[in-house]
């Protein structure tokens, strides 16, 4: 298919960018990797008359430590290695900076994410083929759209139906009788973004910036999917040494789809585990993604972890508890039972990667 006619803006700043945004009154997006957009648009889920690209804006491109870490401006990438979804984080109060323009391939290969992050490292990792992971950017994987399979059909079967709610219309034909849009959000860096406490910068026309935690950046509805406002853009992810008072952190991610490659997830989860040097768990996040329209923290499931040492009952106790306590949006190809089924499986087989050095 051909994309759809549309006016090509590279800004050389955020503010510029932002501007533009305002002044095209929600008729122009952002452009970074474009594996998702270019997509939309030449299936017409999308057609705006304005693209923004990212491009040309300095430093949205490098992976940032403290000064504790390195004196260097950005973290050179190393070269693909294999695949890994296990480890520990160093210690100390350091951060580490990711800008949106960072490739979900440079993320999974850059050695101190693999070294101090290696959840994130095996989300971006997870993405789809290596093709689209050297164009697919972090920004994007994490501004991801929601899918639904009403609304991701061609502009002639959207057409013949009354508009839903993702197309700014009052009726959801996922869930029938909806009061709102239960499209599904599937990224796989956000749930381990999560895990990790990070945060992300948003910045707007104004000039002005802000950081929240990316736990509070989803609406928890299909559309909007994002609290981005018409002039903001989301320009860089911090994550913080999670690691305190001695404890050893680990963390651990899986995925389970339908193919191995050029899918979206049936269901991720990340999980991040804090232990004493008794090998009690001081604290956990459980966080599933792909079964509704946000990220999920499975917090009662991380309630049975605290204060225990972890084993086999305990482990498929929190898994059975994270199942009961998440509403699953039906999907084409899994049931609403079958996936409470499967996170049941990812969590207990999450919370088995993370103790693997045991």
């Amino acid at each position: 298919m051909r994309l759809p006619k549309f006016d090509y803006h590279k800004p050389g700043n955020i503010q510029e960018a932002c501007s533009i945004l305002k002044g095209h009154n929600g008729n122009a997006r952002v452009i970074a990797g474009g594996t998702d957009l270019l997509v939309a648009m030449k299936h017409r889920v999308k057609a705006p008359a304005h693209i923004i690209s990212l491009k040309g804006i300095k430093g949205l491109d490098t992976i940032n430590p403290s000064s504790s870490l390195s004196n260097k401006d950005s973290i050179p990438l190393s070269p693909p290695l294999s695949k890994g979804n296990s480890g520990e984080f160093s210690s100390g109060n350091d951060t580490l900076t990711i800008g949106s323009l960072v490739t979900l391939q440079s993320v999974a290969d850059a050695d101190i994410i693999k070294k101090r992050f290696p959840i994130l490292s095996a989300a971006a990792d997870s993405v789809a083929s290596q093709q689209i992971r050297n164009m697919g950017t972090i920004g994007g994987n994490i501004c991801l759209d929601t899918r639904c399979w009403y609304y991701n059909q061609s502009k002639e079967w959207r057409d013949a139906r009354p508009p839903c709610f993702k197309t700014k219309g009052s009726v959801c034909y996922v869930i029938k009788g909806g009061n709102k849009c239960n499209a599904l959000y599937a990224s796989d860096t956000a749930p381990a973004l999560i895990a990790l406490n990070a945060r992300v910068k948003i910045c707007n026309s104004e000039n002005t910036s802000k950081e929240i935690p990316i736990e509070n950046f989803f609406t928890g509805v299909g559309e909007p999917v994002n609290i981005l406002k018409q002039d903001e853009i989301m320009t860089q992810i911090t994550i913080p040494n999670n690691s305190s008072g001695g404890a050893e952190t680990r963390g651990a991610f899986n995925k389970l789809c339908f193919r191995e490659g050029l899918e979206y997830p049936v269901i991720n989860v990340a999980v991040l585990l804090e232990l004493n040097k008794e090998k009690i768990c001081k604290n956990a996040k459980i966080v599933i993604g792909a079964v509704t329209s946000s990220p999920v923290r499975a917090k009662n499931a991380e309630e049975k972890l605290k204060g225990k040492k972890i084993d086999e009952a305990l482990i498929a106790e929190a898994g059975k508890t994270a199942s009961k306590d998440i509403s699953v949006i039906p999907y084409l190809w899994a049931s609403p039972g079958y996936k409470r089924k499967m996170i049941e499986v990812c969590v207990g087989r999450g919370i088995r990667k993370a103790l693997e050095k045991d």
